[in-house]
């Protein structure tokens, strides 16, 4: 993998991942300080405030192999992981300006799940629905997980994703028999032809009111329609204002969504991503996620 192809900033919250044994299968939420030297990330953990700044590797070799000079190198950041919505409670698809995930009220076995105990989400499995508000999990199997089996809460819970530089977030492959709760929505459909949704991203007391929604068809021609006439707020310059075909539609898209997720990284910023208080941890050799960090 191409290092200057690694999407992260200074600044950037993130969560990322060891291959320590003890922390294995085990995210941490954590603010990128500063790109060092030699595959070095300088990281602020959230969840550990009293830690101070760590020193990580940004690549490793990739868990249980033994061969280091051929084992292919792993990328252990990721970014934040997307907001999650119960399927009750699934917001209006038109008005998302970011990855969001659904999903099911009802957990089933064989559902891939993180769980987040001490200060980090652990990657396992739902073994047993033990009611309505508690289930059996177990944790991923050695090398990849520390394994072992919990009775926790179906609130600890979210689902489990992968993400990687070229797909982005996606579904986790699981065995044939393998049942998933969750579905992943983005805020425009990536089919052959572009379909530009039509949406308002609040930003305290201003909205930024995003291109309309612009249906090209191609059936029985070579040239796409023009996109419908869209409502421009005059204090954004777009090219749309100077020229009406899709294609600068579709650039003022990409640029609006772009200053909307900048505005709202500013707005976000600094703030605790979670309820937990204040811990600290260290390098347990041998121990299951009750004897992780508290």
């Amino acid at each position: 993998m191409d290092p200057c192809r690694i999407p992260f900033e200074v600044g950037q919250l993130v969560e990322m991942k060891s291959f320590l044994s003890g922390y294995r299968g085990a995210w941490f939420r954590c603010k990128i300080m500063e790109f060092g030297v030699k595959n070095k990330v300088h990281m602020e953990y959230i969840d550990y405030p009293d830690d101070g700044i760590k020193k990580e590797t940004l690549y490793e070799k990739e868990i249980g192999r033994n061969d280091r000079k051929n084992g292919n190198l792993t990328l252990m950041l990721r970014p934040r992981f997307p907001r999650v919505y119960r399927e009750s409670e699934m917001p209006n698809m038109n008005n998302i300006s970011e990855v969001v995930v659904i999903v099911n009220d009802v957990w089933k076995v064989g559902d891939l799940v993180d769980w987040f105990t001490t200060g980090c989400f652990w990657c396992g499995k739902i073994t047993e629905i033990l009611g309505d508000e508690k289930v059996k999990i177990e944790l991923l199997p050695p090398p990849a997980g520390e394994g072992s089996s919990y009775e926790v809460l179906c609130k600890e819970l979210r689902p489990s994703l992968d993400w990687s530089v070229d797909k982005g977030w996606c579904i986790p492959k699981g065995s044939k028999d393998h049942i998933f709760s969750a579905r992943i929505v983005k805020p425009d459909n990536q089919g052959n032809s572009p379909n530009l949704i039509n949406h308002t991203v609040s930003l305290g007391e201003k909205n930024v009111q995003a291109i309309g929604a612009a249906s090209i068809s191609q059936k029985g021609s070579d040239k796409a329609e023009h996109p419908k006439k869209i409502k421009i707020d005059q204090s954004i310059p777009l090219n749309s204002t100077s020229s009406d075909t899709t294609e600068t539609a579709i650039l003022d898209l990409e640029e609006l969504i772009c200053r909307v997720n900048w505005l709202k990284q500013i707005l976000e910023f600094g703030m605790p991503l979670s309820e937990t208080g204040e811990a600290s941890w260290k390098f347990v050799e041998h121990g299951a996620p009750s004897n992780k960090p508290k």
